[in-house]
């Protein structure tokens, strides 16, 4: 039951729409001040089905007053999510070229995000989504 209350809770923060009519999850109460969360979101991707995913996402939590660090690649793009992102308060973007199958230049990806991380972290959650 715990589980199903949490994941509830999950979707409410993020911002979810109901499944079963479309409607918009009912808002929950602000979070404490100091419950202010810094996320990253790391992905290969950034169009179709996954960049409309991290659009909904970045968008409402930006929504909620967290702050929100998005590294992607430029590879896969689709401009007006970029944009969108973009447009959210407390959202800073970075591209770091990615490419879509695992191989060797994967090393030099990984220390691109370390360096962002050390640099602008620390952050209380990493999200990769279509970052192998």
């Amino acid at each position: 039951m715990r589980l199903a209350v949490s994941i509830e809770k999950s979707a409410k923060i993020i911002g979810f729409r109901d499944r079963r009519n479309g409607a918009p999850a009912p808002p929950i109460e602000a979070e404490p001040r100091g419950s202010r969360l810094r996320i990253c979101f790391i992905s290969e991707t950034m169009h179709a089905g996954v960049g409309r995913h991290i659009v909904d996402a970045i968008t409402g939590l930006s929504e909620r007053g967290h702050e929100i660090h998005l590294l992607y690649s430029p590879l896969r793009l689709h401009p007006e999510f970029l944009a969108t992102i973009k447009g959210q308060r407390n959202v800073y973007c970075e591209a770091i070229p990615m490419a879509r199958a695992i191989g060797d230049a994967a090393f030099a990806v990984v220390r691109r995000i370390r360096s962002y991380l050390t640099a602008k972290g620390p952050v209380d959650i990493i999200h990769g989504h279509s970052s192998k």
